[in-house]
């Protein structure tokens, strides 16, 4: 019987482990722990245990939980926060892949998410939304420019009606001249139209070089009659191309003809472009 006693004495297990009617298990505890128990509503030691066989299950390991820096924590415990969330050690440890769009970007981003405290993910994440942002501003900006490009051309077609296509003649005349070269003078018309200034004040401005840049009656180029508007090599081939203009050089020679005068002004121009 006693042993039988003793094992009752010893806890019930149909009352989850609770020692028998009138034993206080939590006799030994002080007073706030004993608050707490009685406020978790913990009966018995196996109730303890039980609730914190659930608590691991719900967070893990312990020894893995992070805990977040307070207020007074020093830049190497929030750098052992972010080692232990998956931060890699330097900026150099984000890996964005083969597709680098621009070096200089990447860079940046590496040592911004560093400092934030970004893991691999979250870099690579914020990456994607920096390009995508970056392309989208790219495109409306193009799409703004082409648009405003139209309505300049728009514009202008009904300002001028059939002569249209001559005054864009000289407009582009002028962009070649001082680019150097249709190709540099595409390039330059593209980066105007980008910048939003190829409106209709500009491509009037374009027409008036041009209208001033190219030959009068008489072949000289006004505003040019120094001769400095062409290379040497173009004012080279304009002397052989008069020298073959039979009634060139009757005015040239002729001083008793009525465009002697012209004709050699217009040869002293050419001869001054070939120093």
């Amino acid at each position: 019987m006693s042993d039988l006693n003793g094992s009752a004495a010893a806890g019930n297990p149909d009352n989850g482990g609770a020692p028998a009617s009138g034993a206080d298990w939590t006799a030994e505890l002080d007073e706030a722990t004993r608050g707490f128990v009685q406020t978790k509503g913990w009966k018995a030691p196996a109730n303890i245990i039980e609730s914190y066989r659930n608590l691991e299950r719900m967070t893990g390991d312990p020894n893995s939980v992070v805990r977040i820096p307070g207020s007074n924590a020093t830049d190497a415990d929030w750098d052992a926060f972010y080692g232990r969330l998956g931060r890699p050690n330097g900026p150099d440890g984000y890996d964005f892949g083969g597709d680098n769009a621009d070096e200089a970007t990447d860079n940046w981003l590496r040592e911004k998410a560093h400092s934030l405290g970004l893991t691999q993910q979250q870099a690579a994440k914020l990456r994607a939304e920096v390009y995508g942002l970056s392309a989208q501003r790219m495109e409306e900006a193009r799409a703004a420019a082409t648009q405003a490009l139209e309505q300049t051309t728009a514009e202008l077609r009904r300002e001028w009606g059939n002569a249209f296509d001559e005054k864009e003649a000289l407009a582009q005349s002028a962009l070649d001249y001082f680019a150097g070269s249709e190709e540099a003078a595409d390039e330059l018309k593209a980066k105007l139209v980008r910048a939003g200034l190829m409106d209709a004040n500009m491509v009037r401005g374009l027409v008036r070089l041009g209208e001033a840049l190219s030959e009068d009656g008489n072949g000289r180029l006004i505003g040019r009659g120094d001769g400095s508007g062409l290379t040497p090599a173009e004012a080279k081939q304009k002397i052989a191309d008069l020298r073959r203009d039979p009634e060139f050089m009757k005015d040239w020679l002729d001083s008793g003809r009525p465009g002697h005068k012209e004709a050699v002004q217009r040869m002293e121009d050419l001869h001054k472009a070939l120093v």
